[in-house]
């Protein structure tokens, strides 16, 4: 293992620049340079000046003073990062994502999760706002328009993805075309010759699920195919899943879709518990399993957002608007999708 260099808060930057021969204020910029897309030094010096100072700085063991070089820039270098619960398979690969972009250009990044309440998200958004942070990416809960606002008061850029608050100006989007998924979806079915297609989701005012029913919905009376929504209690979701789809089963219906990870990992449980055959006995569509699909035995169909992209377009975005570099726009993003190893004969 590569030894990493002991930090010694006894050598000053002076240190630096008399060991790299150059002058204070050159060390100042490189180490207080941003990062460029390809790890590049975006800064006055030279890339191969640069490097033998970083080189320097970490061989001394120089440990930059951020409170100080905060209290000259007026950054921190931090960004918050919030999300419904980052233990989501989809929100959990998206914030690792973030926070390599953002070490690779010299951020820390904060993250908290709110459970989709609102007042979880308004005091993450006030500890925040108190911790410095220099701009927000954010998976919001409805009903938030007024934390939003209050960081938009700072000055400060905020990004969405996933869930939009349709009317707040002034900040970025990166959001999947939720509709074209739920079309995805049932065409997945369709091609497999299903003929009676279900949805099951909890309650909800999330536009993101509202609208994939809704893309859903549209697919399948396009093609003349009967379409049957479930709505659960969220609290009960799991209890009530395996009771609804043994209705939905004894009710003619060949196919479910489960329009979130969540209602995913909960809707394969019931049908393991059900004991019942895929796709023999129902084909299934799940949502947002990226790199995963292979835990399900036999695989299941899954539409995925594609958090690589997400995450790249989200953190790009807010960069560029701290530096002002770019302005904050709308981004939407197609779904990708896995089809299961079996298909319906």
């Amino acid at each position: 293992m590569k030894n990493r260099p002991i930090v010694s808060p006894d050598v000053t930057i002076r240190d630096v620049a008399e060991a790299a021969g150059v002058s204070i204020s050159l060390v100042s910029f490189v180490l207080n340079a941003r990062r460029g897309p390809g790890g590049e030094y975006l800064c006055s010096a030279s890339q191969k000046t640069a490097e033998r100072i970083v080189e320097t700085a970490e061989r001394l063991g120089y440990h930059r003073n951020k409170a100080a070089s905060s209290l000259r820039t007026g950054r921190s270098d931090t960004l918050g990062v919030i999300v419904s619960d980052i233990s989501n398979t989809c929100f959990g690969q998206i914030c690792r994502k973030i926070e390599n972009l953002a070490t690779d250009a010299g951020f820390l990044t904060i993250f908290g999760s709110t459970d989709d309440r609102k007042e979880n998200f308004r005091q993450l958004v006030d500890k925040f706002l108190y911790s410095g942070v220099d701009g927000f990416i954010v998976a919001p809960c409805n009903g938030v328009e007024d934390s939003i606002a209050k960081i938009l008061k700072r000055d400060l850029p905020v990004v969405l993805f996933d869930r939009d608050l349709p009317g707040l100006e002034g900040i970025g989007r990166v959001l999947l075309d939720n509709e074209k998924a739920g079309r995805c979806a049932v065409r997945i079915l369709r091609n497999q010759g299903c003929k009676h297609i279900g949805l099951v989701r909890y309650e909800t005012e999330i536009p993101t699920l509202i609208a994939r029913e809704a893309g859903c919905r549209k697919e399948a009376e396009k093609h003349g195919l009967p379409f049957t929504s479930a709505i659960l209690a969220r609290e009960t979701m799991r209890r009530d899943m395996v009771s609804v789809l043994h209705n939905a089963c004894e009710e003619g219906i060949d196919a479910i879709i489960f329009p979130s990870n969540a209602i995913t990992v909960d809707g394969m449980s019931a049908i393991n518990e059900l004991g019942y055959e895929i796709p023999g006995d129902l084909s299934v569509v799940g949502f947002d399993q990226e790199d995963r699909s292979e835990i399900f035995s036999p695989w299941v169909s899954f539409v995925n957002q594609p958090t690589k992209l997400v995450a790249e377009y989200s953190f790009r975005m807010l960069l560029n608007a701290i530096d002002g570099n770019g302005p904050l726009e709308t981004k939407i993003i197609n779904p990708l999708y896995t089809l299961g190893s079996r298909i319906k004969k």
